[in-house]
């Protein structure tokens, strides 16, 4: 079907689509992930119409290279006793990284995280630089976030055209360059 924002052209003796050709934008969704275990061997993008909630005690297990991708809001509310982790499936071979991506992205929240073992998102249509990265959003805040162990990356935390960041008691620890790098934030 047609998209919602397509311009239809006509031919002479063609007609109007009909109304119900047109395709709708998602309807808006709750994902929750955890508690306990969640593993994700390849790349997960989360759309803009996705709000996603990480429940305190969630372990993220990513594979090799895999990238977690959220272009809705992320509800990463962990506890001193019950913290959320991010961390690597093999060992020896870092997995991709976070992003928080784009103006669906506004409003979210990192408490009690940690993120160890990542690299960096494989190149695609966006460069990103670091294992946690949050571009071209608004009021998002981490509050004990932990990130260590980046390898590959030139930043641990890179945020880019981001208004209203809030950074309340972030630890970085063997940053490979630049632990934490804001780009017009």
């Amino acid at each position: 079907g047609s998209s919602v924002n397509a311009v239809p052209a006509f031919k002479e003796g063609e007609h109007s689509p009909h109304p119900w050709e047109y395709s709708l934008p998602p309807s808006a969704e709750m994902v929750t992930l955890g508690p306990g275990l969640v593993r994700f061997g390849e790349s997960r993008l989360f759309g803009a119409h996705q709000t996603v909630r990480i429940l305190p005690g969630t372990q993220v297990e990513l594979g090799p290279e895999a990238t977690l991708s959220f272009l809705g809001s992320v509800r990463a509310e962990g506890t001193a006793t019950q913290p959320i982790t991010f961390t690597r499936a093999d060992p020896a071979k870092p997995f991709g990284g976070v992003v928080l991506q784009g103006a669906g992205t506004a409003g979210s929240n990192f408490t009690w995280v940690r993120l160890a073992g990542g690299a960096r998102p494989r190149p695609g249509p966006i460069t990103y630089s670091a294992m946690l990265n949050i571009h071209n959003t608004s009021n998002v805040t981490l509050t004990q976030v932990m990130l260590s162990e980046a390898t590959g990356s030139d930043d641990v935390l890179h945020a880019a055209y981001v208004n209203g960041l809030v950074l309340r008691d972030v630890t970085v620890t063997g940053a490979p360059t630049d632990g934490i790098d804001l780009e017009l934030s």
